[in-house]
């Protein structure tokens, strides 16, 4: 609400810089937050028009593009979000030095969806690069360092190196999950991964331990409508199915996608 009334403040009064800037953030705030692709792409649009008027935009419009590829990777849009990011990445590059916040986030964003699209060890590559830039710029208890951490795990899973894979998720909560820690919306995402390397490691207990806090903290943070408790119901009908509990393991299955059906478009 607030981003809005400065976009539509900053219109009245012809300062387009702020224009753009407040388009920009509610890409990522209404098309990634609230997972509501349409209008986060729409905002793009705003954003991009609205940074065209400047001469010296480049860097506002790099945190559209980038936003873009946040909301793109998210609808399932990888060569979209390829783009955005790509585009994103040369225009900080071209303006900023390292090491630089910026660079470490299109980096870190690069190899997310290059791993998506399965080219996993240049994902890695380009992930290790993002979490040498953060630790130089933050240390080693930042929440960007967290999350670097998540994405290696995740292509160290992909590579079937689950032992690594939970070393790097265990490192990443302990930052998150920390009492002074920056207990934000990666929290979930992180026990929701560290419980499938567990269930493919074949602890399941642990598994189910780790996939019910991370439903309990998606509801109490987001709402049970939100798209990403799908994410962890989902995540305990494998490990139901893992444990033989096919009925229990159906319901859950049935409930996550008819959530995934009713958020996101076919295919």
């Amino acid at each position: 609400a607030e981003l809005r009334r400065a976009y539509f403040d900053a219109m009245a009064c012809g300062h387009a810089r702020v224009q753009a800037e407040a388009a920009g953030a509610l890409v990522y705030a209404i098309g990634y937050l609230r997972q509501d692709h349409r209008l986060g792409r729409e905002w793009g649009e705003h954003a991009l028009a609205s940074a065209a008027r400047l001469g010296d935009a480049d860097l506002i419009a790099a945190d559209t593009h980038h936003a873009l590829g946040v909301l793109l990777l998210a609808a399932g849009d990888l060569d979209g979000s390829l783009a955005a990011y790509t585009h994103a990445y040369e225009l900080r590059k071209a303006r900023l030095h390292a090491p630089h916040p910026d660079l470490a986030r299109s980096l870190y964003g690069l190899a997310t969806v290059v791993a998506s699209l399965g080219r996993n060890e240049l994902a890695l590559e380009l992930h290790r690069e993002s979490l040498a830039m953060t630790l130089a710029l933050y240390g080693p208890d930042h929440s960007d360092t967290a999350g670097s951490h998540n994405n290696i795990a995740l292509i160290l899973s992909d590579l079937g190196r689950l032992d690594e894979a939970a070393r790097e998720l265990e490192l990443g909560i302990a930052i998150l999950d920390a009492p002074a820690g920056p207990r934000l919306s990666e929290l979930p995402r992180m026990l929701t991964n560290l419980a499938d390397v567990e269930r493919r490691r074949g602890r399941l207990a642990r598994a189910r331990t780790l996939e019910l806090r991370s439903l309990a903290l998606r509801r109490e943070s987001v709402g049970d409508t939100h798209p990403e408790v799908a994410d962890s119901i989902l995540g305990l009908a494998r490990i139901e199915l893992d444990e033989g509990k096919l009925d229990v393991a159906e319901q859950h299955a049935r409930d996550g996608l008819a959530r995934l059906r009713r958020d996101f478009a076919p295919g």
